[in-house]
């Protein structure tokens, strides 16, 4: 098992900090610590971003674009995913892994983040989505508006077609009911993803059902386990 960053912050960073980091990363020796690939946010923008994409390409191989196995998400108000803002020109790269952004809003911190074609690359990725100052950006990515192709979080699309999103009730109060609770498609998403069949996935959906998105991630992380991927 192994762990990288879909982004970070470039600040001056202590070691002393940088190893807690990589030590709780490592999940108490579930994971190698050498198996944990992070951003080196304590170097200038560019070089942790070349240092980065040339960690990935020795894990991975020279693929054009890594599969990661599982990504998570955020989203922000204006849209943002990862570190990749509206209008910012690392939206239109297709052939790096990894660029250098810096935000044109507060903080105005340079950053390093994954690019989109790595993002669409994933085999599972799911977005946790929390907050009703984000319900109208949610509202009008899911529902496909005409604007929503504005939010860089839009963009993401899993190649793989394996896209879960977890929202609390806040972010999902402009939802209609059944995009909120789970449709047939978000079963079959399930079923698909964690192996259950579609019984046992009925079950929990109606047992569980007032607790929304959070099921999702319950089943995935069950599914994940029984299948060795992750540990329990």
């Amino acid at each position: 098992m192994s762990f990288g960053r879909t982004n970070g912050a470039c600040l001056r960073t202590t070691s002393r900090a940088i190893s807690t980091c990589i030590r709780h990363l490592s999940l108490k020796g579930a994971c190698p610590i050498g198996n944990v690939h992070r951003i080196k946010g304590e170097e200038p923008p560019g070089q942790a971003a070349d240092a980065y994409e040339a960690a990935l390409r020795q894990f991975f191989g020279e693929s054009i674009f890594p599969a990661f196995d599982l990504i998570l998400l955020g989203i922000g108000e204006d849209g943002h995913t990862a570190s990749l803002f509206p209008g910012s020109p690392a939206l239109a790269e297709q052939e790096r892994l990894a660029v250098a952004v810096a935000p044109k809003q507060p903080p105005y911190v340079n950053r390093v983040t994954l690019t989109l074609p790595v993002l669409n690359n994933a085999l599972h990725t799911i977005f946790l989505v929390s907050d009703s100052a984000k319900a109208h950006t949610l509202q009008e990515i899911l529902t496909g508006a005409e604007t929503s192709r504005n939010y860089p979080a839009a963009l993401v699309n899993s190649a793989s077609g394996n896209l879960t999103w977890l929202i609390d009730a806040a972010a999902a109060a402009l939802l209609s009911r059944q995009r909120r609770w789970g449709t047939q498609e978000d079963r079959d998403a399930v079923c698909r993803t964690t192996q259950m069949t579609y019984d046992e996935v009925n079950r929990v959906f109606s047992r569980w059902k007032p607790f929304g998105g959070l099921v999702y991630f319950h089943l995935l992380l069950s599914g994940l386990a029984e299948k060795g991927l992750i540990k329990a």
